[in-house]
């Protein structure tokens, strides 16, 4: 099976692309790098629920599906990059939400084709990333 194929988690993180995608709108950012960018201000705060009863929610709904993401971070970062998921729920979540991000939107022929370039994300850019994640 390959890598976040039929995990939930992957179309809650594609959903917080879209909405953050126009928020970029006329920037110039550098393809590798896009997911992060998109997902700065949660990485930042190290949260993204604000609450960490919703992020402990959210971790037991979508649990079975965690385990192939951790196993990838730990793999690319280590493990000393994850953050105890009972002890900061919310910044658990964040960390894996910028895994399945640059994950999901390395698989755009966009973003793929242009790795180690600059874009920029006008109005048509925007569209056919956004069309190119529907078939990710």
């Amino acid at each position: 099976m390959e890598y976040l194929e039929n995990n939930s988690i992957k179309d809650f993180v594609k959903d917080i692309i879209i909405d953050k995608l126009y928020d970029y709108e006329n920037e110039k950012i550098y393809a590798c790098d896009l997911g992060y960018e998109l997902l700065e201000t949660y990485n930042i705060d190290g949260v993204y629920f604000y609450n960490n009863y919703d992020a402990m929610e959210f971790i037991k709904k979508h649990f079975n599906d965690l385990g192939e993401i951790v196993e990838e971070i730990k793999f690319q970062l280590g493990v000393e990059s994850i953050p105890n998921m009972f002890d900061e729920p919310d910044r658990f979540c964040v960390v894996i939400f910028l895994e399945v991000a640059s994950y999901i939107l390395s698989r755009c022929k966009t973003i793929d084709n242009n790795w180690n370039n600059e874009i920029t994300l006008n109005k048509k850019t925007i569209k056919k990333i956004i069309e190119e994640l529907k078939e990710v």
